[in-house]
């Protein structure tokens, strides 16, 4: 990632992802003396922050602690397709996946009255029960996957950032219930902030949160 701050100089910043990473959201936010950004990969979401310990500004990378991807276990892992046999885990067995975990491309900076700066980001917990079977036609088989029953939450977390060290402090926790949402939009009116999070259809669930409750 490539940052330049204002008609200072470039700074490029490299990651490393992970070979089967499906890519990554991009949250930039700007204040009278600052600018942002946050990223997000399986290890988590990463914050982009000036660093002024040298004679030039750069940027460090700063990743938010407990902000891993979702990931599920509990299930044996599904075979690559081809021809049978190999495929006795999809004999119309059922098993149980759970796990917990923030849901990616889900992240938004947002710059804030004063120069301050908050991260949002929605955290998700699931428990579902699966029945794998197998399917055959040309050229092979494949071990199919259908849910038969789902238990899971969501919370939308703010987190104001601090100055000194980059990282979110949790201010706010807000279950917005079994959501399945693609992103998140914001628009800050004041100390108001709405948020939008939407759903496969293209629709949205909209929030807002009163920020004079965290802000000091």
């Amino acid at each position: 990632l490539v940052v330049r701050d204002g008609e200072g100089p470039e700074h490029a910043i490299g990651f490393h992802a992970e070979p089967n990473d499906d890519g990554t959201n991009v949250s930039v936010a700007a204040s009278a003396t600052a600018l942002l950004a946050s990223l997000d990969f399986q290890d988590g979401i990463h914050v982009l922050v000036p660093d002024d310990s040298g004679p030039d500004t750069a940027y460090r990378d700063v990743l938010v602690p407990g902000t891993a991807a979702l990931s599920l276990s509990g299930c044996p892992e599904l075979p690559p397709p081809g021809p049978p046999p190999g495929f006795g885990v999809c004999d119309g067995a059922t098993c149980t996946e759970t796990g917990a975990g923030t849901i990616r491309h889900a992240h938004e900076l947002v710059a804030l009255e004063g120069g301050r700066f908050a991260l949002l980001w929605l955290e998700r917990t699931v428990e579902r029960s699966v029945r794998r079977e197998l399917f055959c036609g040309e050229p092979g088989c494949a071990c199919m996957e259908s849910t038969l029953s789902e238990t899971s939450s969501m919370n939308l977390v703010l987190g104001l950032i601090d100055a000194t060290t980059g990282t979110p402090d949790r201010a706010m926790d807000i279950p917005v219930g079994d959501l399945e949402t693609w992103g998140l939009a914001t628009s800050l009116r004041g100390t108001r902030l709405v948020v939008a999070m939407q759903q496969p259809d293209l629709s949205a669930v909209l929030g807002e949160i009163e920020l004079a409750f965290v802000l000091p």
